[in-house]
Formats: C-alpha cells, structure tokens, sequence
C-alpha cells in the first residue's frame, strides 16, 4: 500500500520512453511510470517526472504532481496531491519519501481509508514488516460524525501479525473513555490476541470477570491462558501451549477446541450463532493440525445434562486434525487427561476421543438442501469405557430472499459407564426448528429444540440485530445453555481481514 513496495531501477541509466499516448518509463523490477514530461540530470543521477504522474507497481498505483527518483541513492519522493492506491484501501498524502533497496518509507500529514475505517496521521514510517503511525486519529465508519473515533500518540502494526497502540483514549456515541497506556492486539489470523476482561452474568453464579488471552509464539504456537471469577465459585484459571505445523496463512487456530464446551456449537441446527448451514460444513472441514499441553483448574462445563463448576485437570495432551476427505467434512481431537469433576474426587487419568463428520449439502430441488452429520465420542479410563454416537439430518428451504426455514431429527445412543455426569448427551432424541431472516441491514434468527423423552421444548434461542453503519446492536439468548446477551458489534472484520493477509513482501 505504501511507497516501499516500489522497486525502481537497478541502475543508473534514464529508462527509455516508450511510445504510447502519454510517455511511459518502464524500470527493472515491475515499476512503470507515466508522466506529461521528465527531466534527467546525468550529474546527480536524478530523474524528475512532473505533470500528470501515475507510478504503478504490481496492484499499487502512486498519483502525485511530482515524482523524483534519485537512481544512485534509490531514493524517491513524490509530492503534490499524493494518493496511494490499491484493493487494500487508499491513503492520501502531503509528501512521500521512499527507498526501494531497503523497502522504507516516510508519508507526511496522512490519510488512510479502508473499508469502514478511517485513520488519519502526522506522519507513517513503513519498514520492513512495520508500519508506525504517529499523532494518529481514527474513526469506525465514513461518516462525518462517526459513533466510534478514537486518538493515539502512536500505532505500531506488523501486518499478518500484531499492533500496539499506546495512550489512547476513545470515543463511543459522545462519551470519552481514556487513556489506556497501552493497548495490544493480534492481526494473527490463528491467534485470537490478547483482547480484554468482560463482564458475564452466569445462572446460579452471578455477575463476573471472564478473560481468555492468547499471546502468538511466532508464527506457529501459541500460549493460551483464560480466568473466571464469580461471587459463587472459586477463581478459576488455565494455560496451555499449543503448536501446529501448518502454514502460518492458514485460517484454522492453533488452539484445539475445549471439551468442557458445548459440544454441537459449530451446528446450525444446534446454535443460534452459526449463521449458515454452508458455515457450519466449511468449519467442519476446516484442515487443522494441532497439538498442546496444559492444565486447568475449576473450569465450568457448559450445556451438559449436569454441568460441573470445579473441573480440574492436572496435566492434558491434545491433539486435533480436520480435512476434506472424499467430499466428507472430518474433524477429530484425541486427549489423554488427568481429571477430576470437583474438588472432593480423586484424579483419574483416562482418554478422551471425538470425531465429527458432516457430508456435503444434497440439492433436493424446489430450493430444499439436505444436511446431514455424526458425532461419536468415547472415553476410557482406569475405571470405566463409555461411548455415544449421535446423527443429525435435516432440510433447510430458501422461500424468499433473506429467508430460511429448517427442521431437524437427531437421535442418539450409547454405551458402557460414564466417568462424570457430564458426560452423556444432552438429548437422546429431538427435533430441531430454525428460522433466519437476514437482508438489509436487519438480522432476525429463532432456534428452538423439543425433546422426545422429556416432551418438552427444552431450547429457545433468538438473535436480533440491526446494522448502523459500522456498529451492530444485537440482542442474543439461549435458554440451555443459559445465556443472554445485549451489546455492540463492531463491523471491522473485513478491515482487520486486510491487515491479517497483508504481508510488507512486495
């Protein structure tokens, strides 16, 4: 995006003028420049283009009124209405000053836009890797009155990596909250970052502190630490260290998924938060490949048919794989623990295993899909072995635009001695029902679940939001597990996606 990305001549000799409408220089290494007139001063090695100026350099295009490239120095400045343009956002400038050898650059008084944020800055140093802002404003939304703006004395980013702002103050909808000395965050796309504590109200808990950091340990493992605390438990905490082999561009997390969790919250007919049955298949076969070690301490379960609140375990090794397979979306993790459901248990050391496995929407025509997929888990332990398997099908249609409508049959069973109450399904057998509603601006979502041998509706869930520019109040809540939410989004994710692909390698 930035001018050390261009790469003008190797050597000193002026480019040759190609015959084209306007004059056209084209150097070695991919850089072409079109101007009204040039001069060459063969004593200092400098070329001055002026005019009408468009230098251009993969999917970078550089406006200015001026451009001087001194060939000896490799250094260039273009000034005079300046704008640096490519599919990643726009930036205007007062003056830029560049050297292609060592990839640097300087911008004075600028303007960045990119999608629905808006920063502008004293000044950006571009290095190898690193771009610094300083005296830099921002603001959430195009608008001239935005809901969110924010200052900062300075903004360090490593795109594709990490960012550190530092004295900061925000604005939301009038009110100022700040300074912040310091503020990190993650653009790793594995990595989720360090983030912030938030407030949750828990059933039979109360009102408490949650906070889950993850620090990035290069560019292929993580250190993942999470706290909770509430007026009705003991504090709890954990850290694991995970690595995974892939490639550092990859989407997947490093971080396994937790087995205390929900156990069909990547399901559409399962959870109110995945958007689309397509989400749900394409999450499934996710290629992932990750192993960790670490150890937790009164952790919570969640959605179970008897959850624990003092989950403790001593020592956990995982391992985690997801692939396509044969059209077939396949997860699977592997855990071998040392656990305990409460502090008045002793330890036992077992091993714990599930597999996922969803296969490709069918087209049944008349806009109806058939989605189908397993669950099988299965533990063994010094004391007892234990399994389920639980299949879901179900048909979602699409009567109009923005609308869909779905029903689900899931039947499950099982097998042998759980270790814990938390074991078992929730449900044996039931019946799902969802209808979503998005277009516009508006999002209307209803889940809701009866279950066969409770005969009972044992689930509702409902999400409401509405987009306003770049911030998205939304209302979400789910009777099991117990959650209810109201809040903020803010709609940055295509922005942030740009930072995380953006690599200073071109």
């Amino acid at each position: 995006m930035l001018p050390g990305a261009l790469s003008p001549p190797q050597d000193a000799a002026p480019p040759a003028v190609q015959a084209q409408q306007r004059p056209e220089s084209a150097f070695p290494g991919g850089l072409k420049v079109k101007f009204d007139s040039s001069t060459y001063d063969p004593t200092t090695g400098k070329l001055v283009f002026s005019g009408r100026v468009e230098a251009r350099y993969d999917l970078t295009t550089i406006t200015s009124e001026q451009l001087t490239l001194d060939v000896e120095g490799r250094q260039g400045t273009a000034e005079g209405g300046v704008v640096v343009t490519d599919p990643e956002g726009t930036i205007q400038s007062a003056r830029l000053e560049f050297d292609w050898e060592r990839r640097t650059g300087v911008a004075m008084d600028v303007k960045l836009q990119a999608d629905n944020v808006r920063i502008e800055a004293r000044r950006i140093d571009v290095r190898p890797e690193t771009w610094e802002l300083t005296d830099a404003s921002g603001a959430l939304a195009r608008s001239d009155k935005p809901p969110v703006s924010f200052t900062a004395a300075t903004v360090t980013l490593r795109p594709g990596r990490d960012g550190v702002a530092r004295h900061v103050y925000l604005r939301v909808l009038g009110a100022k909250i700040g300074p912040v000395p310091r503020v990190a965050f993650s653009l790793r796309k594995r990595v989720r970052g360090i983030g912030i504590p938030s407030l949750t109200n828990r059933k039979g808990l109360g009102l408490g502190v949650t906070w889950g950091p993850s620090l990035a340990l290069g560019d292929q493992a993580a250190a993942i630490a999470s706290f909770d605390s509430f007026p009705r438990q003991a504090p709890g905490y954990s850290l694991e260290i995970a690595y995974s082999p892939l490639d550092p561009e990859s989407d997947s997390l490093i971080q396994p998924r937790s087995d205390l969790g929900e156990r069909f919250s990547d399901g559409w007919f399962d959870n109110i938060a995945v958007a689309s049955p397509q989400d749900e298949r394409s999450n499934i076969g996710k290629r992932r490949r990750s192993v960790s070690v670490g150890t937790g301490w009164n952790r919570a379960t969640q959605a179970r048919p008897n959850d624990a609140l003092n989950v403790t375990k001593q020592l956990e090794i995982v391992g985690e794989a997801g692939e396509q397979i044969g059209g077939l979306g396949v997860y699977g993790n592997l855990r071998i623990q040392s656990i305990r459901p409460n502090p008045r248990e002793n330890f036992i050391e077992r091993a714990l295993g599930l597999v996922t496995v969803a296969a490709p929407t069918v087209n049944l025509g008349r806009d109806l899909l058939l989605v189908t997929r397993a669950d099988l888990f299965g533990t063994a332990s010094e004391k007892n072995t234990f399994a389920w398997v639980r299949g879901l099908a179900g048909l979602t249609w699409e009567p109009i635009e923005g609308l869909t409508a779905g029903v689900a049959y899931t039947r499950g069973t099982s097998a042998g001695t759980p270790d814990f109450l938390f074991d078992p399904l929730v449900s044996r057998e039931a019946f799902h029902v969802r209808f979503d509603y998005v277009r516009g601006p508006y999002t209307l979502r209803y889940l809701t679940k009866y279950d066969f041998d409770r005969k009972n509706w044992y689930d509702r869930e409902y999400e409401i939001a509405l987009v306003a520019q770049v911030v998205e109040p939304f209302i979400l809540f789910r009777s099991f597990p117990s959650d209810t939410r109201f809040g903020v989004r803010f709609r940055l994710d295509s922005f942030v996606d740009r930072l995380q692909r953006r690599r200073q390698s071109r």
